[in-house]
């Protein structure tokens, strides 16, 4: 800083403000003789982007001779800080046979350097899927949206996948981070039921009653203990007096053929 008056008397400078008298104390340092102004120590932008200097010219008195002069200095960002993820692992579903394109789920990252600066510019990218092999997902480099890549998740295949996931500022080509990705693939009710055998046969004594009489068993692919895999047993034909019922024991799936009311000897089975 200069004064014009310092060609007719003897001029002396002074500053102060944030950087000086204020928190952080003696950043700024300025010659009084000269007015050349220094700076003493390491500044971190993300912590302090800008400092407001107000700076004096006085004469031999002591006193003002120009208006004091507010200068203002920006610190000049670095990229010293890597993005930061919100999570270090993301959770996400997502029903099996869902159309490609299906959204699973965003991610979310910050990073501390300059806002709209490309040293804040995060780009993603899958690094590794597991089970690897076909890739399942899509991630959208710039707003984070996790999507398939297919329609055909099969939870009777695959029923998780777990994604590493790289956020890299500068738009990629920087400072990067990792965090995990947890797709569970939920279950739909695309598998029938199947009868392990074609046909059953029993016998029982004439004119009793038995609580189970035989077992059903029955294969169903879809998700155990839940309604998609739970049978539901009925008859079709040869149970028009009702002497018979079947239940769903709910720990195997097996149907329970039971004897409920006694037929008739006359009548023929």
């Amino acid at each position: 800083i200069t004064s014009d008056f310092q060609a007719t008397q003897k001029i002396t400078y002074r500053i102060s403000g944030m950087g000086i008298d204020q928190p952080p104390f003696g950043i700024f340092v300025v010659d009084k003789n000269t007015g050349e102004i220094n700076i003493t120590a390491i500044v971190d932008r993300e912590e302090t982007p800008s400092f407001l200097i107000t700076c004096y010219a006085l004469n031999a008195l002591g006193q003002n001779v120009e208006k004091p002069l507010v200068l203002t200095v920006k610190i000049l960002d670095v990229n010293d800080n890597p993005p930061v993820f919100s999570q270090s692992i993301f959770m996400g579903e997502i029903e099996e046979n869902s159309a490609s394109n299906s959204l699973v789920m965003i991610l979310n990252a910050t990073d501390a350097d300059e806002p709209n600066h490309l040293n804040s510019k995060i780009a993603f990218k899958i690094v590794s899927q597991e089970p690897a092999g076909t890739p399942m997902f899509l991630l959208s480099r710039h707003t984070g949206e996790v999507r398939t890549l297919t329609n055909s998740l099969d939870r009777e295949q695959v029923s998780s996948y777990r994604l590493v996931v790289s956020g890299a500022d500068k738009d990629g080509e920087g400072l990067s981070t990792q965090c995990e990705c947890s797709i569970k693939v939920k279950d739909v009710n695309d598998n029938f039921p199947m009868f392990r055998e074609s046909q059953y046969s029993a016998h029982i004594e004439e004119n009793t009653l038995n609580s189970e009489l035989l077992r059903f068993q029955v294969i169903d692919w879809d998700e155990e203990f839940t309604d998609n895999w739970l049978a539901v047993y009925f008859f079709t034909s040869g149970n028009e007096g009702n002497w018979f019922e079947i239940q769903t024991d709910p720990r195997t799936n097996e149907g329970i053929l039971k004897v409920v009311k006694v037929k008739p000897i006359s009548l023929p089975w």
